[in-house]
């Protein structure tokens, strides 16, 4: 984004969010896009619930040993907060044997998707989406440079 604003060349990461956004909806979207208009209150949830999703700081881990293809979970991590959930993530770390990665293509993809939209708009356009229709399609684009 702050190339937009500032006509800078961007960097990029090679992979960018794509500017193009017709995909078609599904045959009911319409319907439920109109029963939600009638709900006003419902705007306020949906925005509440993209303000808190939008604040989610990503990382991305990777297990020491590739040959293993299990992903890494836990669901207690789900009801867990603060102190409580940073220890049960790291001990999850510690015995699946992966470590953090402070850099990774798809985090800096979703810190900065495009020029027009910070990592936080898209992160919120993206649960908006899907809160209300039930589905969201983004085209990543790989761009040279």
């Amino acid at each position: 984004m702050r190339a937009a604003l500032n006509g800078s060349k961007r960097k990029g990461t090679g992979l960018e969010l794509s500017r193009w956004t017709s995909a078609p909806p599904r045959r009911e979207v319409p319907a439920l896009l109109a029963a939600y208009a009638e709900m006003p209150w419902l705007g306020t949830i949906v925005d509440t619930v993209g303000d808190a999703f939008a604040g989610v700081t990503w990382r991305a881990f990777q297990r020491r040993d590739p040959t293993t293809r299990k992903a890494l979970v836990d669901v207690s991590l789900r009801r867990a907060c603060g102190d409580e959930r940073r220890g049960r993530l790291k001990a999850l770390v510690d015995v699946a044997g992966a470590v953090e990665l402070p850099d990774h293509p798809l985090l800096r993809l979703l810190a900065d998707p495009n020029d027009y939209m910070t990592g936080r708009d898209f992160a919120k356009l993206f649960c908006t989406h899907y809160d209300l229709t039930g589905e969201f399609f983004a085209v990543v684009e790989e761009l040279a440079g």
